[in-house]
């Protein structure tokens, strides 16, 4: 009498879809709609510039004056593809004048997520972004 044995059939790993270190550039809204930002490649990292704020004070307004300066500024720095995951980079939040240590994983195509954290990777905050034709 032959035997088989089927043991842990259910728990064989999945495959993860098929992620590419460029899928990342483009235009990228957070999931609250207050951020937009163009990620793009220079020497291998990726890095994020804000193209679009939105007021908070007054929304659908232009940010004020003292604000301004953030348009154009460099968010994320230095995030460079390994491990599935964009990873040894710096995100700026600039409402709060911080920069912390991050890390980005894919969700899929269209959806990643970008973790902040100071020191461990566990004391973290993380958003979801989503790629967007939008250009402001």
């Amino acid at each position: 009498m032959a035997i088989t044995l089927l043991v842990g059939a259910s728990k064989l790993p999945q495959k993860l879809p098929a992620f590419s270190a460029d899928m990342i550039i483009g235009n990228w809204m957070d999931d609250k709609n207050e951020v937009l930002v163009n990620i793009y490649k220079v020497n291998n990292k990726y890095f994020g510039k804000a193209i679009w704020i939105q007021n908070l004070s007054n929304p659908g307004q232009p940010l004020i004056k003292a604000e301004q300066h953030w348009i154009g500024m460099i968010l994320m720095k230095d995030f460079i593809w390994q491990n599935n995951e964009w990873s040894h980079g710096t995100i700026f939040h600039p409402r709060e004048n911080q920069t912390y240590s991050a890390y980005i994983t894919p969700i899929n195509q269209n959806n990643i997520k970008v973790t902040g954290f100071v020191w461990f990777r566990f004391l973290s905050q993380a958003a979801i972004f989503h790629r967007t034709t939008r250009k402001r």
